[in-house]
């Protein structure tokens, strides 16, 4: 059986019973704690809900105490400390990097001082909760595996495939692997320098919007150009036939330069990542004060779809390799909104079901022959079937979004059609 998550509403008076789990997001953007006790999740929150302060970073003194009232708990009750960081996770691809690139000395020191804040996190509980004795242990997660669990475990599937996508973490970009029952196992990973989130936030501070969490001006932005800059992104991040991606570093500044990063005690500041070669690419960066022009609105765009292509690039690659059907998607590009309503555009689909556990999107067919499996869509939804009728034998829930069926066949629904958002023959075919 699997494990469950109990993510239901919080109580407070917990009794001491099971294993107390107090998880923190420690010294980087977004700095947070959640309690779990006996595998229910008692109380999350951010510390920017007591600090009043936008994506606050720093040790979340605060969402502790909160969490731990809410708990009915004191610190001397927690059995594990879950960090978002493990120190030694892929230790030997960073010191081969090191030696290999021979990146600038600042960028080294910045990386060990934050890895001795995390390792000082015993001593910053006793200095935030005097009277009070953690005598627990202290666990390292190595940056993904947290994403990739909670959207498996908190996901209804038995078996899926796990999918972790943002900036860094751990000296990894993204990672992937199969959760079934229990168990979680991380197959692969894209390594630093190569990151779709140092890309998006990158080309985020080029179109003149510099603050950290600022990407969602520019999912915002996209939908109002066109995608006209899409060769010369193409240049910048490049699709690998197995489905993982590289950046073109010389758009960039985060693998070599000392990139100022602040994540202490305040709101999180991200210095300049994109270099004079991208500008060059894509010409003059806008000012923050500069009005925006169609020129900005197209970048946005380009952006957008650089980034989409490269994630369900990613996603569609791991049902060919490991043969299953059901996909859950993290981390902080897994949740990038403008990609989540497109759930991938319009497809020409090509053999077994998909299963999309976050966009919940399951396409299946074979140029326009039977489509047996039930469909339920997460979002305005295209079919592209280029010839013949296209049987739909299994039952529709559009949950209220729009099913289109392009191309030239005809379409013929056996299933029931619940929630029905619509279906609509979009080429030249008839529907029955």
């Amino acid at each position: 059986m699997k494990a469950r998550f109990n993510a239901g509403a919080v109580t407070s008076g917990v009794a001491r019973v099971g294993k107390v789990i107090l998880g923190l997001n420690a010294f980087h953007g977004d700095a947070s704690a959640a309690l779990v006790v006996d595998g229910r999740v008692v109380a999350a929150v951010e510390e920017e809900r007591f600090r009043r302060v936008k994506h606050w970073a720093g040790f979340p003194s605060g969402s502790i105490g909160y969490c731990l009232r809410e708990g009915g708990l004191r610190l001397q009750d927690v059995d594990v400390l879950a960090l978002n960081s493990a120190p030694h996770a892929n230790l030997a691809r960073k010191f081969a990097y090191a030696a290999r690139q021979r990146p600038d000395l600042g960028l080294i020191v910045d990386r060990l001082r934050n890895r001795r804040r995390r390792a000082g996190v015993e001593e910053l509980l006793a200095e935030h909760f005097p009277g009070e004795r953690f005598a627990g242990t202290v666990l390292g997660i190595a940056h993904h595996v947290a994403p990739l669990a909670s959207a498996f475990y908190c996901s209804p599937f038995e078996r899926a495939l796990a999918i972790s996508v943002d900036g860094f973490g751990d000296f990894a970009s993204a990672a992937w692997g199969v959760g079934e029952g229990r168990s979680l196992k991380v197959d692969g990973r894209v390594f630093f320098p190569h990151s779709l989130g140092a890309f998006y936030q990158a080309l985020t501070q080029y179109l003149g919007f510099p603050h950290y969490g600022d990407e969602y001006k520019v999912m915002g932005l996209a939908p109002y150009g066109e995608r006209r800059h899409m060769a010369e992104l193409a240049q910048v991040v490049r699709v690998l036939p197995d489905g993982t991606f590289e950046l073109d570093l010389r758009g960039f500044r985060h693998h070599a330069e000392q990139v100022e990063h602040l994540w202490d005690g305040g709101s999180p500041h991200v210095g300049t990542l994109y270099s004079d070669a991208l500008v060059s690419l894509l010409g003059p960066a806008r000012h923050p004060d500069e009005p925006l022009a169609p020129r900005h609105h197209d970048i946005a765009a380009s952006v957008q779809g650089t980034y989409e292509a490269a994630l369900f690039a990613l996603v569609r690659a791991q049902p060919a390799r490991h043969g299953i059907d059901a996909v859950v998607i993290a981390g902080g590009c897994g949740v990038n909104s403008t990609a989540c309503t497109n759930t991938a555009g319009s497809y020409t689909l090509t053999g077994n079901a998909i299963t999309n556990g976050v966009f919940g999107v399951v396409n299946t067919s074979v140029n326009a022959q039977t489509i047996n499996t039930d469909i339920t869509l997460g979002g305005a939804q295209t079919i592209d079937a280029a010839a013949g009728d296209l049987n739909f034998g299994g039952d529709i829930d559009n949950a209220g979004f729009l099913l289109s069926v392009s191309g030239a066949s005809n379409g013929v629904i056996n299933g029931a059609i619940s929630n029905t958002g619509g279906i609509n023959m979009a080429g030249t075919g008839s529907l029955t």
